[in-house]
Parts: C-alpha cells; sequence; structure tokens
C-alpha cells in the first residue's frame, strides 16, 4: 500500500493511501490520483506506479513535461525504482511516497472480522488449524502438497547439443596439381 502526500508549491494539499497493483497520476478524471491544473502542465495521464514483486516502480507517461524522481530528471517512457520517501515532482506538485506495511493499512471496509481468510472449511491432514481470526505465520501452504500430484522423478541430463564433436582426422594433400589439374594432363598430350 502506498501514502502519497501531496504538495502544491510547498504547501499540503492531502494525503492520499491507495492499495491497488497499479497507480494513475495525472489531471484526468480517469487517474486513480487526481491533480487539479487548470494551466494543463500535468498530463491527463502523467505517471504510472506499479507494484510488482512488492516492489514499486514509477513510470513517466507525459510526453511533453517531464518528472523529477529524487532530482533526477525522467522523461517519457522511463522508468525508476520508488524507495520509502521518494520524491516525485510535477510541477507544481510534489508528493512524498510512504510504502507501508500490510499492519499500518487499515482493514477494509465492510470486511467481516474474526474469520480467518484461509479458513474455508476444510482440514488439511497433518496440518494444526490455526485459531480462528489468524493465518499461521511459519508456512500458510503446509499441507497443500496432498492436494498435488505425486513428485515425479527428476528426468535424465541433457546432452548439450552445441558441445562440438571431435574434429574428424586432417585429410592428407597432395601437391596443387592434383588439386587443379593442367590442360595438358586433361587433354592427354
Amino acid at each position: 500500500m502506498l501514502e502519497l502526500q501531496i504538495l502544491n508549491l510547498g504547501k499540503p494539499v492531502r494525503e492520499v493511501r491507495v492499495n491497488a497493483p497499479t497507480i494513475t497520476i495525472g489531471r484526468g478524471a480517469e487517474s486513480t490520483v487526481v491533480l487539479e491544473d487548470s494551466t494543463k502542465h500535468i498530463s491527463r495521464l502523467h505517471v504510472t506506479i506499479e507494484q510488482l514483486d512488492g516492489a514499486y516502480f514509477v513510470s513517466v507517461q507525459s510526453k511533453v513535461n517531464p518528472v523529477l524522481i529524487d532530482g533526477r530528471v525522467m522523461r517519457a517512457g522511463q522508468t525508476t525504482h520508488l524507495n520509502d520517501g521518494a520524491r516525485i515532482t510535477m510541477s507544481p506538485y510534489e508528493m512524498v511516497v510512504r510504502i507501508l506495511s500490510d499492519a499500518d493499512a487499515p482493514p477494509p471496509s465492510g470486511a467481516a472480522t474474526g474469520l480467518d481468510a484461509f479458513d474455508i472449511g476444510f482440514d488439511s491432514p497433518g496440518v494444526a488449524a490455526a485459531p480462528r481470526g489468524r493465518v499461521p505465520v511459519d508456512d500458510p501452504f503446509a499441507g497443500l502438497d496432498a492436494f498435488g500430484p505425486a513428485p515425479v522423478a527428476p528426468p535424465p541430463p541433457m546432452v548439450d547439443p552445441f558441445q562440438q564433436a571431435a574434429a574428424p582426422p586432417p585429410m592428407p594433400l597432395g601437391s596443387l596439381s592434383d588439386l587443379f589439374p593442367s590442360e595438358t594432363s586433361a587433354t592427354g598430350a
């Protein structure tokens, strides 16, 4: 989950918490985070932030106005990793990025409490049931092997198709006249 502290000309405007794999920022109404800009310095879709394997990356979409990431100029099509505390500057706005852990995130509205999200009514053999409302911390996938196919022996090692075969023995060479017979020998004179 990301928290964006949005500043306009150095003055706090608002804080936004977003929990989505892709976040779009721009002045367009279709953006996840909309930045008001009557001067149109901010594009309708200015930047995209994507979460990949727990890390966040920002990509510049604006073809006109560059973006500063921690003071580095980024242009359209460029992508960089976002760290906690990173500053994204799209004049006149600046955003301070806070990467929040799941523990910092509020529970979703309307979420049932006291129920385990992994408790769907099945008991796995050999796995002790977790107390309700808690996910087992040590291995949440323990016991799931019983649901998959039996282990298979590894295949035999493959022969390297690019390994060079032994070179054939060299052919004995005669004289050049063997390779290029003269006209005299061809005519029989």
